[in-house]
C-alpha cells in the first residue's frame, strides 16, 4: 500500500500528481464548494488517474496533515497491493430517496464476495442521513464496517456536491467497497458537547423534521434557549445541536445538527431522524472537551482494530459546528489526533454536515457534531478475523472484543496547559452514542462538600477509594420501607439484592451515592421498571449532585416516584469552598418554582455563598415534584435531614491494604478533630489523601503537622496527597521531616478578573523550581493567582525527594546562628554602619555549612537575591514582584550590582517592565500576539530586558508609562543595587491588555502587535506590527507574506498600529491606479523584503 497526499490552492498543486494510477488505486478529493463550478483541477485528477476510483465531496473546510484550508482541495492517492476496490453510486432527489439510495449501494457492493468495509460520501442537504444509514445496515452483514460523511457548504446551507469519476453532482451518494483478506479498517468517533436545559419528549415529528417537544412548538422552544443567537438561524444552530436519547436504551444517545427552520410550521429540519418518543436536550460547547473528544476518537481507532502495516491513511471527518465553536483553536483537535495516530499516517478529511460510523462495534450510525476517524491499512499477508470482521496482527490470536467507549482507558486525563502550549486536554469528553451520560458543567475545584449542619465526624472503615461497590441498608419509617444507598450506581449494581425489596411503599435515601455511570443508569431504570405494579409508592430522598444530574437529563430516572429533597450547589467566593445545601419540595418550593435562591452561609468561613448554577435550568426537573406533603412524607424528610447532617460533616475513610494505610478525608473536618488519634497505631506505609477535603482552619493544619511528626518514627514512608498549603508551610517552618513526601498540594487561588476564590490541587513537580501554576477561573476565564505558591515552592525538591532528617540540636544551632546574624545586622543598621565582607562572613561562621543538613537552603526572596552586595534589610514591598488590585498595578524591578545608581535604576526599570509583560502574557495566552512565543526557535537575546522595555515604550509609552513610586538603594564596596517599585493605574493596565489582545485581518493575513517578549527572541527591528497568521491559498499567501514577518510600511505609509496596517492595505488594494500594483515593505528576520500586490479592479470590487 502506498499513500501520497497533496493539495491544490492558489491555482497550483503542492507537488506533481503521483504516477500511481491503477484499478486498485483510490483517489479521495475534498474541496471547497466553489470547485463545483470551477472544475478544472477536478478534471485534471480524472485525466491523471483514468483507471482509478476517484471520489470526493464539497466541504466546510479541508483537512490535510496539520493544515486546515478553505478554497482548496485536499487529496489522498492510495494504491493498494492486495486489496480490490469497487465503487457504486445512487441519486437522492429528496430526503424520501435516502433509504433507497443506501439499499441500492449496499446491495451492489455486497454482490461481490469478500466485502470488508464501505466508505460513503453523501450530498449534505437533501438527504436524511439516518435513513441512508438504515438502508446500509438492513442490507449488509454485521461484519461489514460502514464509515463516511455528508458533504458540507460552510455555514451557508445552500448547495453541496459529490464527485464520482468525471461526475460532479449535487444529488448523489457514492461509496467505495474494500475487498479481500489484507485490508484493515478501524474507526473512532467522539463528541465533547455538554447538555443543558431540561430533557423534553419528542411528541410530534416526521422523519428528520421536528414539530413538537412536550406538546409545544419545537422552534419557539429552541429559540427561547438561544436568545440573541436565534436571529442567526439556521447557521447559529450549528453551535447548539440536539442530543437524542432512546428511552429503551437510556445510556445511549445521538447528536443531531440543525439544517433548516420553517417559521410557518414552527418546525426544525435536522441531518438525521428525530423519532417520536425519544427525549431531546440542547447541547453547548466547551473548547477543551471538544479537543479531548477528538483525542478519544483517535484512541478508539486502536481499540476497534490494531493498525497492521507501517503505512496508514486516516480520513478525519469533523462536524462544521465544531469548527465554528473552536475558531482559532480548530487546529488543536487536528494536532491531538495526529499525535495519537501511528507515526506513518497520512491524514486527509473535511468538515461536514454529518458523520457516519459505528460508535464502537456493530451497525453504523449517523452522528452530528463529532470527530469521526477511519484508519485504513493493508497487510502483506492475509489477516485472521473472527465472524464479526475483528482482526489481530498477523501471527497473533484473534483480538478480544474492544472495550466499551466508556472504558477508563478511553478517558483522557484531566491536564492543564500553560500559555503557548500547542495542545490542551481536559476533562473526559461528552459521549455521542454509547457512553457515560455527561454531567452538567462541573467545576475544576475539588469535589463539592455537602453542608447542612456541622456535627462530629467519625472515622469509619470504607471500601478502597475508587471502588464500584454500592452498599444498601434497610430501615422503616411510619410503615414505609427505607433503603439507604451509598457508593457507585454502576456496573456492579446489586439488582438481585434490590429487586425483592421493591414493593409496597418504598423510599430510597441516596445521600451517600457518589457516582452514577451509564451502566448504572440502565440497571437502575431496568430495576425500577421491573418492579412494575408491586410498588405502591416511591420516594427519593437526599438526591446528591450525581443523581440530580441524571434527574435533569433523563426523563423517567425517578420512574413514577416523587423526589422529596435534593442537593443544590453553592460556592463561597471568600474562601473558595464549594458545598451543597439540601432543599426539599415543600419548605423550599417557592424558591424552586421562582428560581430566586437565597445566599447561604459558608460552613467554612461563614461568608455569604451564592447558588452556583442557572436556576431555571437546574430546577426544571423538580417542578413536577413540588407540592404539599403527607405526614408520612414529612417523616421521610426528617429522616433525610438527619442523613444530610451526616453527609454535611463529611467522613474520614480508612483503608488498610498491601501494607499501606490510606486515610482519605471527604468534606469539612469539625473543630476538635484529633489527627493524633486518627494516626495512632499506624505502621508500614501511610497515605493521607486530602484532595476531597475542605480547606482546614489553621488549628487543624497545625494539628496534622504535629501528628505527622509523632507518627513518622513508627512508619516506613508517609505521603501527602492534596496537602493544604498551610500544612506545608507549618512543616517547612518546623523543618521538613525525613520519610515524608508530598505528591500534590491544595493551593488557594483568587481570580485576577472577578476576584472569586478557588482551591486547586497542583502536583508537587509542577511547583518545583519556583514555577507558578497556571490555572484559569471557571467563572470568567481569567488567570488565578496563588499567593502561597512562591512560599510553598521554596525547597520543593526536598518535599519530593526528602533529605536526611535534621536533629533537634542541629536546628537549635542553626536557629541560634540565624538569630545572631539578624541581631548584628539590625544593630549595625540602627547605628548607620555597614559591615565589610569579612565582618559579615564572621557573623555566623557555621550557618552556611549547617544549611546543608536540611537538604538545601531556601531559595532567596526577591529582596535577598544579591545579598552579597548589601547588608541592610530591604523593606517588605521588595519581596513581591507584582501586585494587582482594583486601583493599580505595582511592579518591582531589581537590578544587579552596578558602579552607579543611574545604571542600576535603569536596569531595575527594564526588569519591572519585563515582569509586567510576563504577567500580560499569562492573561493573554490565547491572543495572536502572545501565541507567537511558541514559534520562536531562537533563544532570548542577551539584551532581552532592554529590548522588551524599548518595544513597550514605542508601542504604549504615551498612554501606559510606568510611574516610579518607591526606591530602595543598597550601596556597598562592590557597588550599588537598586529595588524600584513602579505604579500603573488599573485603567492603564487594561489598555495594555486590550492593545496586545487586538488583531486584524486582511485578505487571508492576520496582524497583531509585536509582543515585547517575542521581540526579545528576534533580530532588531523598528517595526511594531507582526504577521501572526497567513491562510494557505489567500492573496496574502500568494504574494509572499509569511507568518512572523514584520510590517514596516504600506507604500509610503509607516506601520505603527494594527488597524493602521489593515486600513492602509485595504485602501491601497481598492484604489485604482495606472500601474495597477502597490508595494508592502516587510522585514523577515534580519532581511528586508518588498512585496508587490495587485490592485483590485472596479469589476472585482
Amino acid at each position: 500500500m502506498r499513500v501520497e497526499r497533496l493539495n491544490y490552492a492558489g491555482g497550483s498543486w503542492s507537488k506533481p500528481l503521483p504516477p500511481l494510477d491503477s484499478p486498485q488505486t483510490l483517489v479521495m478529493v475534498y474541496g471547497a464548494p466553489s470547485f463545483g463550478r470551477n472544475r478544472q483541477p477536478l478534471e485534471e485528477l480524472v485525466r491523471a488517474f483514468p483507471s482509478s476510483k476517484v471520489i470526493g465531496c464539497s466541504t466546510s473546510g479541508e483537512l490535510g496533515g496539520l493544515d486546515i484550508g478553505d478554497e482548496s482541495l485536499s487529496v489522498a492517492v492510495t494504491r493498494f497491493a492486495h486489496t480490490d476496490i469497487r465503487a457504486a453510486a445512487a441519486r437522492v432527489s429528496s430526503t424520501a430517496d435516502s433509504y433507497e439510495a443506501g439499499r441500492q449501494i449496499a446491495q451492489k457492493l455486497a454482490a461481490s464476495p469478500g466485502l470488508r468495509s464501505i466508505f460513503v460520501l453523501s450530498e449534505g442537504l437533501n438527504v436524511n442521513g439516518s435513513e441512508l444509514v438504515r438502508g446500509f445496515n438492513e442490507n449488509l452483514s454485521d461484519s461489514v464496517l460502514v464509515t463516511g460523511g455528508l458533504a458540507g457548504d460552510g455555514d451557508r446551507f445552500e448547495k453541496t456536491w459529490v464527485m464520482w469519476g468525471n461526475k460532479v453532482d449535487g444529488n448523489m451518494v457514492v461509496a467505495i467497497g474494500f475487498y479481500g483478506d489484507h485490508i484493515a479498517v478501524s474507526h473512532g468517533t467522539q463528541g465533547g458537547w455538554d447538555p443543558f436545559g431540561p430533557e423534553r419528549k419528542v411528541t410530534r415529528s416526521r422523519s428528520n423534521v421536528l414539530y413538537e417537544l412536550d406538546g409545544k412548538p419545537a422552534l419557539s422552544l429552541y429559540k427561547s434557549y438561544l436568545g440573541d443567537e436565534a436571529s442567526g438561524l439556521p447557521g447559529s444552530g450549528l453551535r447548539f445541536p440536539l442530543s437524542l436519547r432512546d428511552p429503551r436504551q437510556p445510556e445511549k444517545f445521538l447528536v443531531r445538527t440543525l439544517l433548516a427552520v420553517d417559521e410557518a410550521e414552527q418546525s426544525m429540519t435536522f441531518a438525521g431522524d428525530i423519532p417520536e418518543g425519544f427525549t431531546a436536550q440542547l447541547m453547548k460547547a466547551d473548547f477543551d472537551r471538544l479537543v479531548a473528544g477528538a483525542e478519544t476518537a483517535a484512541k478508539m481507532t486502536a481499540e476497534t482494530g490494531p493498525p497492521i502495516d507501517s503505512k496508514h491513511l486516516a480520513v478525519a471527518i469533523s462536524c462544521v459546528g465544531r469548527r465554528l465553536i473552536l475558531g482559532s483553536r480548530t487546529e488543536d483537535e487536528i494536532e491531538v489526533v495526529t499525535e495519537v495516530l501511528p507515526a506513518a499516517t497520512e491524514l486527509v478529511g473535511f468538515y461536514s454536515y454529518g458523520e457516519i460510523s459505528p460508535f464502537a462495534q456493530g451497525a453504523c450510525d449517523l452522528h452530528n457534531q463529532t470527530m469521526t476517524l477511519t484508519l485504513i491499512s493493508e497487510s502483506p499477508t492475509p489477516i485472521r478475523r473472527d465472524l464479526r470482521n475483528r482482526w489481530s496482527s498477523p501471527g497473533m490470536p484473534v483480538a478480544t472484543p474492544p472495550r466499551s467507549p466508556s472504558s477508563p482507558s478511553l478517558t483522557p486525563p484531566t491536564t492543564m496547559t500553560r500559555p503557548g502550549s500547542a495542545r490542551s486536554s481536559t476533562a473526559p469528553p461528552a459521549p455521542t452514542r454509547s457512553s457515560t451520560a455527561p454531567p452538567r458543567a462541573m467545576s475544576s475545584r475539588p469535589s463539592r462538600r455537602s453542608s447542612v449542619l456541622s456535627v462530629p465526624m467519625p472515622t469509619v472503615e470504607a471500601p478502597p477509594s475508587g471502588s464500584n461497590e454500592l452498599t444498601i441498608r434497610s430501615a422503616e419509617v411510619d410503615g414505609i420501607r427505607v433503603l439507604r444507598l451509598a457508593g457507585t450506581i454502576g456496573e456492579r449494581f446489586p439488582r438481585a439484592e434490590l429487586t425483592p425489596q421493591l414493593s409496597g411503599a418504598l423510599a430510597i435515601e441516596l445521600g451517600g451515592v457518589t457516582r452514577v455511570t451509564s451502566f448504572g443508569v440502565r440497571a437502575w431504570m431496568d430495576t425500577l421498571s421491573a418492579a412494575g405494579g408491586k410498588l405502591r409508592s416511591l420516594h427519593l430522598v437526599n438526591c446528591p449532585e450525581p443523581v440530580v444530574t441524571q434527574l435533569s437529563m433523563i426523563r423517567g430516572f425517578a420512574a413514577n416516584g416523587r423526589v422529596l429533597s435534593f442537593a443544590a450547589p453553592y460556592y463561597c467566593d471568600a474562601c473558595g469552598t464549594a458545598f451543597s445545601v439540601y432543599l426539599d419540595v415543600d419548605n423550599d418550593q417557592q424558591a424552586i418554582r421562582s428560581g430566586m435562591v437565597d445566599a447561604r452561609p459558608c460552613p467554612q468561613c461563614q461568608s455569604a455563598a451564592s447558588f452556583e448554577d442557572n436556576p431555571g435550568h437546574f430546577f426544571a426537573f423538580a417542578q413536577d415534584h413540588l407540592g404539599p406533603l403527607s405526614e408520612a412524607e414529612r417523616a421521610l424528610l426528617r429522616l433525610g435531614a438527619s442523613s444530610a447532617s451526616d453527609v454535611a460533616a463529611g467522613r474520614v475513610e480508612k483503608d488498610i491494604a498491601d501494607g499501606t494505610t490510606t486515610i482519605a478525608v471527604h468534606g469539612i473536618l469539625p473543630e476538635g478533630f484529633a489527627w493524633s488519634r486518627a494516626l495512632e497505631g499506624v505502621d508500614g506505609h501511610l497515605l493521607i489523601d486530602l484532595r476531597e477535603a475542605a480547606p482546614p482552619p489553621p488549628a487543624q493544619e497545625r494539628g496534622l503537622a504535629g501528628a505527622l511528626f509523632e507518627a513518622l518514627p513508627q512508619v516506613e514512608q508517609a505521603q501527602l496527597r492534596g496537602c493544604p498549603e498551610g500544612v506545608i508551610e507549618v512543616l517547612l517552618t518546623r523543618g521538613f521531616p525525613a520519610g515524608l513526601t508530598v505528591e500534590s498540594i491544595a493551593l488557594s487561588g483568587r481570580c485576577s478578573g472577578c476576584k472569586s476564590g478557588a482551591v486547586q490541587v497542583v502536583s508537587a513537580t509542577e511547583l518545583a523550581g519556583n514555577s507558578a501554576p497556571y490555572r484559569v477561573c471557571r467563572r470568567c476565564g481569567e488567570t488565578l493567582e496563588f499567593d502561597a505558591a512562591k512560599r510553598v515552592s521554596r525547597g520543593l525538591g526536598q518535599l519530593v525527594n526528602p533529605g536526611p532528617q535534621v536533629k533537634s540540636w542541629q536546628w537549635a544551632l542553626i536557629g541560634g546562628a540565624s538569630l545572631l546574624v539578624v541581631a548584628m545586622v539590625a544593630l549595625l543598621a540602627y547605628r548607620g554602619l555597614r559591615p565589610d565582607a569579612d565582618t559579615a562572613a564572621v557573623a555566623a561562621p557555621n550557618a552556611a555549612d549547617l544549611s546543608g543538613v536540611q537538604g538545601g537552603a531556601e531559595e532567596p526572596t526577591l529582596a535577598a537575591a544579591s545579598a552579597g552586595a548589601a547588608t541592610v534589610i530591604a523593606p517588605g514591598w521588595t519581596e513581591r514582584p507584582i501586585r494587582i488590585d482594583d486601583q493599580q498595578v505595582l511592579v518591582v524591578g531589581m537590578s544587579e550590582i552596578h558602579s552607579s545608581a543611574d545604571a542600576a535604576l535603569e536596569q531595575a526599570r527594564q526588569r519591572a517592565t519585563r515582569i509586567l509583560i510576563e504577567r500580560v502574557a499569562k492573561e493573554l495566552s490565547r491572543a495572536a500576539s502572545v501565541q507567537m512565543l511558541a514559534q520562536q526557535a531562537a533563544p532570548l537575546r542577551a539584551d532581552a530586558d532592554a529590548v522588551i522595555e524599548d518595544v513597550f515604550q514605542r508601542q504604549l509609552g504615551d498612554i501606559a508609562g510606568l510611574e516610579r513610586s518607591e526606591v530602595f538603594t543598597d550601596t556597598g564596596e562592590r557597588g550599588v543595587l537598586v529595588h524600584a517599585q513602579y505604579r500603573l493605574g488599573a485603567e492603564q493596565y487594561q489598555r495594555v491588555v486590550a492593545y496586545y489582545r487586538h488583531a486584524a485581518r486582511w485578505r487571508g493575513a492576520e496582524f497583531a502587535p509585536l509582543f515585547p517578549l517575542v521581540a526579545a527572541h528576534q533580530a532588531p527591528t523598528e517595526a511594531t506590527v507582526q504577521v501572526t497568521d497567513v491562510r494557505r491559498g489567500s492573496l496574502a499567501s500568494r504574494r509572499g507574506l509569511r507568518i512572523g514577518d514584520m510590517i514596516v510600511s504600506v507604500e509610503t505609509t509607516p506601520a505603527f498600529r494594527v488597524d493602521d496596517v489593515a486600513q492602509a492595505l485595504e485602501r491601497a488594494w481598492s484604489t485604482p491606479r495606472p500601474k495597477g500594483r502597490f508595494t508592502v515593505q516587510v522585514q523577515s528576520g534580519a532581511v528586508a523584503r518588498e512585496l508587490s500586490f495587485p490592485r483590485t479592479s472596479p469589476r472585482r470590487r
